[in-house]
């Protein structure tokens, strides 16, 4: 069930960044990959093909 609703969301919306996010991305220095200041994701309906105007 799981993977049928993560289908369903990647094939009707984009992931897009948030105004919040710092770009350029800054890493921690230490330890992992990871951003100083956390990446912030906002989902965008996607616009069928037909439909387009």
């Amino acid at each position: 069930m799981m993977k049928l609703a993560l289908v369903q969301i990647l094939q009707n919306f984009s992931f897009a960044v948030c105004e919040d996010t710092p770009i350029p991305l800054e890493l921690e220095a230490q330890g992992f990959l990871q951003p100083k200041k956390p990446i912030k994701l906002k989902l965008v309906p996607r616009i069928p093909a037909n439909n387009k105007e």
